[in-house]
């Protein structure tokens, strides 16, 4: 019997991933080699930046916010004119990462995309910029999340924000980030609890680094990258898949996820986070806390960002809106 291959890329997707691969450079750098990878990556970020329409009457303002070592990093505030003008009190928020592989990206860069998501939503975002591996592996990015989530609340009424409508939000990195966040506030009892966590295409489990031939051929972001992002997080390859991996790191190894935030998570049937997405969503439904999950079927991993134009990107995009809508 022919074994039938199922897997295939939605068309839009495809044709629109070809124009992002074609405008990549034909070198890679060394997996090892971060500054250069990451002077690829911002080259990247001001490309699509570019496409990017401004958001009028959307106000930007970078404050800086102390956190472990003695050392200080920046946290954006984005904030539509109009729901300061309609709603000076009692406001929703996100805090968000972005994403990266825990090493590459920087807050900065998402400002222009938030900025649209604040004025389509009616909320405040606080991008985070959380310092990156291995030059600052864990606890280091997840902790200035916290930070930033604790500073947040610690300034509400300042920002004129409801406490009890704040919510986390991240991308790949950034989603396993605030996932690993939702566990710290409700180990250590933040009070009052994070209103939602919003994860898209969430990097939360170490132990994804080999498994499935067939859906890497269509895979972004593949095994080997995935070993080298977790291995630069947690100290080492050889730390990778270790029995002893903090939940804090790696969301998908916390014992129970009783107790936390209602969810919402997404994810791409062609990436290699697929699984470990689902598995993370069902055991949050099985605990019977509130979870939004959508498996969109021919897209790869952080699809919205490679193809924001394809339907299926639209359609996720909507989704999410709706999602930050409910805070």
């Amino acid at each position: 019997m022919v074994k039938m291959q199922s897997l295939r890329c939605d068309p839009e997707y495809l044709e629109q991933l070809k124009v992002e691969i074609g405008s990549l450079p034909s070198e890679h750098p060394p997996e090892d080699d971060y500054p250069a990878r990451r002077k690829m990556w911002e080259q990247v970020q001001v490309r699509r930046n570019a496409l990017i329409p401004e958001t009028p009457n959307t106000i930007v303002t970078p404050y800086q916010i102390p956190v472990t070592g003695g050392c200080k990093i920046n946290v954006y505030r984005i904030c539509p004119g109009a729901l300061l003008a309609k709603s000076p009190t009692g406001k929703p928020a996100v805090v968000f990462a972005h994403g990266g592989g825990m090493v590459l990206g920087t807050a900065d860069y998402s400002v222009k995309w938030l900025a649209i998501v604040a004025a389509k939503c009616d909320i405040e975002i606080f991008s985070v910029e959380y310092r990156l591996a291995p030059e600052w592996p864990h606890p280091t990015p997840a902790e200035d999340c916290f930070a930033a989530l604790k500073w947040v609340m610690d300034n509400a009424e300042r920002f004129g924000i409801d406490k009890s409508r704040i919510a986390v939000m991240g991308e790949s990195a950034g989603g396993g980030l605030m996932a690993g966040v939702a566990i710290m506030a409700r180990d250590r009892g933040l009070h009052p609890a994070i209103a939602k966590q919003i994860l898209s295409s969430p990097m939360i489990d170490d132990r994804t680094i080999k498994g499935n031939p067939e859906l890497e051929k269509f895979a972004v972001w593949k095994y080997h990258n995935n070993l080298d992002a977790w291995g630069a997080l947690l100290g080492g390859r050889d730390k990778v898949g270790a029995e002893d991996t903090s939940p804090y790191a790696a969301a998908a190894r916390v014992k129970s996820v009783a107790g936390l935030p209602p969810t919402y998570v997404e994810i791409g049937g062609l990436d290699i986070f697929r699984n470990e997405a689902v598995q993370y969503a069902r055991r949050i439904m099985d605990e019977n806390i509130d979870c939004e999950l959508h498996l969109y079927p021919g897209v790869g991993h952080s699809f919205e960002y490679i193809a924001p134009y394809a339907s299926v990107s639209v359609r996720a995009t909507e989704n999410v809106y709706a999602a930050l809508r409910s805070i």
